[in-house]
């Protein structure tokens, strides 16, 4: 039995002040798709356009009901770092069981993605403002956002240089968290 390969291609918009810029940035390639071959037959173009369909309203969902419960940038991306995994998918219980696992894994990374890029452009000042934002909020630390546990991954996708500006952004929210908090407990 052999199979196939697809690419499915999904482009995310963001509306910012610098949206030209940022919408390059923010096109999504899906994964390459293998459909196994059936007695060597292709699968019908309904069933790949049904797939596609079911990836779109996947990401439609997740970005409108999951993320859009999440006031700032900053919860977004780690939220949806919450859910990725040690090999680098995603563990979302309730949109796999809707969607099923591909879907949820495509409209999840693409999240991831988008999310990732955006904040990578935001200044520190900014980002550590929307943490603090958060705090008051909610007048406590939520554990997404817990200095001992908070942590800010790039998707896997081989960017190192995505990768390593997340770090550098994750490092510097904790190390002013805690400088606030020991300050404050000084005080």
């Amino acid at each position: 039995m052999g199979s196939y390969s697809s690419t499915q291609i999904l482009i995310f918009r963001t509306e910012t002040k610098k949206s030209a810029e940022r919408q390059r940035l923010c096109y999504v390639l899906f994964r390459n798709h293998h459909f196994p071959l059936q007695r060597n037959r292709l699968k019908s173009g309904s069933e790949s356009g049904n797939l596609l369909a079911m990836m779109l309203k996947a990401a439609e969902d997740f970005k409108k009901r999951t993320l859009s419960a999440l006031p700032t940038l900053l919860e977004k991306v780690a939220y949806i770092c919450s859910l990725q995994t040690g090999s680098g998918g995603y563990m979302h219980w309730g949109f796999t069981r809707a969607y099923g696992n591909r879907p949820t894994q495509d409209a999840i990374y693409a999240a991831h993605m988008e999310t990732a890029l955006a904040l990578s452009h935001v200044p520190v000042r900014e980002i550590y403002q929307e943490y603090q934002e958060s705090v008051t909020r909610s007048g406590r630390v939520a554990d997404i956002l817990n200095p001992d546990s908070f942590i800010l991954k790039a998707p896997i996708n081989g960017d190192a240089i995505l990768s390593a500006h997340l770090r550098l952004l994750q490092d510097s929210v904790v190390a002013l968290a805690r400088q606030e908090r020991t300050t404050h407990q000084v005080a």
